[in-house]
């Protein structure tokens, strides 16, 4: 790993450690209570500055951060009848601080992919490039090769990003496929084999190898970030879940199949 990724993994870090700790920050604010210090980082303190009754920190090492709402620990040494503090405030309030964080981070999420897709989104098209074969696999029998690109079945061309799965569902267990490989066109024949779950399965790692800029409209945006929000925080889950399936299809930018 180099220097650069080094210290672009530490800034993200640092990004998402500070927009987690102000979601704390600013609904304890919010609900009058006293934060005492907002800190960024552990170790030596390398800036220092106060506000009010808050005191901001920034320590050297970006593995972490609090906010230090007085009475949260009961044991702090605050007056534990300070109205302002943690433990007389109401449970409603309490609870929206102890989320603040989490919820920052959700919409700080949100943003960014709504920023992506509005501006910067792309999406990949064929040709599919065979990442690897699976030995004794109906792609090894058919002849596929790494570096192989897959352009089409004998009668369609592939021109969407599902196209490639689609061919494979829809086989009945025998592909013909269009591939270039180098200067030649070749047409391979595979017999897909049935999954539990009623695909079919043709034992290759792949990828789609061509980028083309598509951003979205800014309301299509919006939904489709929210949209997007919500199926990957499920997906995470379900992602899990899927550890323990042996006929877990795998994608993303390598798929395999």
């Amino acid at each position: 790993m180099s220097l650069a990724s080094i210290l672009l993994a530490a800034v993200a870090l640092g990004v998402l450690i500070i927009v987690h700790e102000f979601g704390h920050y600013w609904v304890a604010k919010r609900g009058g209570m006293r934060v005492s210090r907002f800190s960024v980082g552990f170790g030596p303190v390398l800036l220092r500055t106060q506000k009010d009754e808050t005191e901001f920190v920034l320590s050297a090492v970006p593995l972490g951060g609090y906010v230090q709402v007085d009475g949260l620990n009961p044991h702090d040494g605050t007056n534990p009848d300070d109205p302002q503090g943690y433990q007389r405030r109401p449970f409603h309030l309490k609870l929206a601080m102890v989320l603040g964080g989490p919820f920052a981070n959700y919409v700080l999420g949100f943003f960014l992919l709504f920023m992506f897709l509005g501006a910067f989104r792309e999406i990949s098209k064929p040709p599919v490039r065979v990442v690897s074969v699976a030995p004794d696999s109906p792609a090894m029998t058919a002849g596929l090769k790494e570096g192989d690109l897959i352009t089409g079945t004998a009668s369609t061309a592939f021109v969407q990003e599902g196209d490639f799965l689609r061919a494979i569902d829809t086989s009945g267990g025998n592909l013909a496929l269009q591939v270039r490989r180098g200067d030649e066109t070749l047409s391979l024949v595979a017999q897909p084999t049935p999954r539990s779950d009623g695909k079919y399965r043709l034992g290759v790692q792949y990828e789609l190898i061509t980028l083309e800029p598509a951003p979205l409209g800014w309301g299509e945006a919006v939904v489709k970030a929210g949209q997007a929000t919500w199926t990957t925080s499920m997906g995470i889950l379900t992602g899990l879940a899927s550890i323990f399936d042996d006929d877990a299809r795998l994608s993303g930018p390598i798929g395999i199949v």
